[in-house]
């Protein structure tokens, strides 16, 4: 319906008082008078439509399209700034079409938490609280407050997703939030520092006390070796950089590309078959009992693949002196 294709009948009766022009609900304005008790008008959002006069009197809010929307939103409006039970609404946190999908963020004057309630509920008195109203009743804080749980004591408790956590202070000075559930019942003890203290030194049952320092710390040197030839190995896809042939489990080796390097960095490793892997230290041991960038660069013929792109890490790597990959940020 176009406000040019209107056709306006006249006001005949008395009893039936002129509308047009006046402005009602959503900033509807009349635009004349329809017949039959009804009047044309324009709504706020730009419809064209049509009602009786008594109910533009009575309160009507707009056109059919929004003037639910409009009633609905007006009615979200009155709750906010206002408090029910124990929940202060402070604003509109999700809106939807109708009042039993849309969430109200709240602050619960029990225990100030803030929290998201659907404003059905808020209006029934289904919801009075967060949810520590029912915890409170059903002496759950109780049980918690003021106990310790292993190395853990609570502090204080607060709402998350739809549960009750506590902020605990572990014995070892860490604080971390844990589930009510999780304390009672037992699952959590500690920050996680428990699980480490178990499984490391003399408690734990795979300990050895045969060994000597020097055993661990050349067992510990020797695991970090086949780490680093692991991940070398899945960069390169157990392709060798000379021969280019796919590398077997059996028969690839970490050649360490400068050996004055950092053995332990993981640039300073690419991979090479076994025989191409003894070939090239066949050659380069009548030079000297160790190996530089610049020898593997000119076996291979070009650069590592892994090099490539990488032209600072390359350049250190030449340099024949004790190699610092935290002097490049790594």
């Amino acid at each position: 319906m176009k406000e040019e294709d209107l056709i306006f009948a006249p006001i005949k009766s008395k009893l039936n008082k002129n509308r047009t022009g006046n402005i009602f609900g959503n900033n509807c304005e009349i635009l004349g008078y329809a017949g039959n008790k009804m009047w044309y008008f324009k709504c706020g959002c730009g419809n064209i439509s049509r009602a009786i006069g008594n109910h533009i009197d009575k309160g009507k809010n707009g056109c059919d399209s929004c003037g639910k929307i409009w009633k609905y939103n007006k009615s979200l409006n009155k709750m906010i700034g206002k408090t029910y039970n124990y929940l202060s609404v402070i604003d509109t946190y999700q809106k939807n079409t109708n009042l039993k999908n849309t969430r109200m963020f709240c602050h619960c004057l029990l225990c100030g938490n803030f929290c998201t309630i659907r404003a059905d509920d808020i209006l029934s008195d289904n919801t009075t609280s967060c949810g520590c109203l029912s915890h409170r009743e059903k002496g759950i804080y109780d049980t918690v407050e003021n106990k310790k749980f292993g190395r853990l004591s609570p502090i204080y408790h607060f709402s998350k997703n739809k549960s009750t956590w506590w902020s605990c202070k572990c014995d070892c000075g860490v604080i971390k939030d844990i589930p009510s559930y999780s304390l009672l019942v037992g699952h959590t003890k500690s920050c996680g520092c428990l699980r480490r203290d178990l499984l490391t030194g003399e408690n734990n049952k795979w300990w050895n006390p045969d060994l000597t320092d020097e055993d661990r710390e050349e067992r510990k040197y020797n695991w970090l070796q086949s780490k680093l030839a692991y991940v070398t190995y899945r960069r390169d896809k157990n392709v060798c950089q000379k021969c280019r042939k796919l590398c077997e489990k059996n028969d690839r080796e970490a050649h360490h590309c400068n050996s004055w390097a950092n053995r332990e960095y993981r640039y300073n490793l690419d991979l090479l078959c076994c025989k191409c892997h003894d070939i090239f230290h066949g050659i380069m041991i009548k030079r000297g009992p160790a190996t530089t960038m610049e020898q593997t660069i000119e076996w291979l013929g070009r650069l590592p693949d892994h090099l490539v792109g990488r032209p600072l890490v390359a350049e250190q790597l030449k340099q024949i002196h004790y190699f610092d990959p935290i002097s490049l940020g790594m």
